[in-house]
């Protein structure tokens, strides 16, 4: 080869070589470059909230003092039971127990999927039909708003219903539907601090 046709050789070699070491070295290290500042930015305002609870903690503990006393207070109105299941079973049966003292009939009951809240709370459902008359109705819609536990009607509808139900003949009957919704606090499993 002559002087001239290496130097193409070597030139041509040396724009290949360039070529690749720009996909294979300087591609993946702008790439890897440009991931560790991203990685920064997020440890950096990781720190900064951390920080920022720091600072805060002094008062953090005020607010842990008043949760736990409104927790004591309120802890009686949830419904308990070792899981969702049995909690919702109490709620059916308090609703029950409300429905006769108020001469108010179930005629079908149903429980809904329980759902989870803040806390480790748990929010559950059960949907009612039932019959009475207007004052048995007006009578269980006040003890469930009033009465010792946590409970929501979350959907009513009454309607007439085409005769008398119940022990009462001579009084108008009225059907009612709703969802009833309730709080509870599951114990926590065996061995949980």
């Amino acid at each position: 080869m002559t002087p001239r046709d290496r130097r193409a050789v070597a030139l041509g070699l040396a724009v290949v070589l360039a070529a690749l070491g720009g996909v294979w070295v300087v591609r993946p290290y702008v790439a890897a470059l440009g991931e560790l500042r991203q990685e920064i930015g997020r440890e950096r305002e990781l720190l900064a909230r951390e920080q920022a609870l720091l600072r805060e903690a002094p008062a953090l503990d005020g607010r842990l003092v008043t949760l736990n006393s409104a927790l004591a207070r309120t802890g009686g109105r949830l419904f308990p039971g070792a899981d969702e299941l049995a909690a919702t079973a109490a709620l059916a049966s308090y609703v029950g127990d409300v429905a006769r003292r108020q001469r108010v009939w179930f005629q079908q009951g149903e429980t809904r999927p329980p759902v989870g809240l803040a806390g480790g709370l748990v929010a559950i459902e059960v949907g009612v039909r039932a019959a009475g008359d207007l004052e048995g109705i007006l009578g269980l819609l006040s003890e469930l708003e009033a009465g010792p536990r946590l409970v929501q009607v979350t959907r009513l509808g009454i309607e007439r219903t085409a005769g008398p139900i119940g022990p009462e003949p001579d009084r108008e009957t009225l059907a009612i539907g709703m969802v009833i919704r309730g709080v509870a606090a599951p114990a926590p499993p065996e061995g949980a601090p």
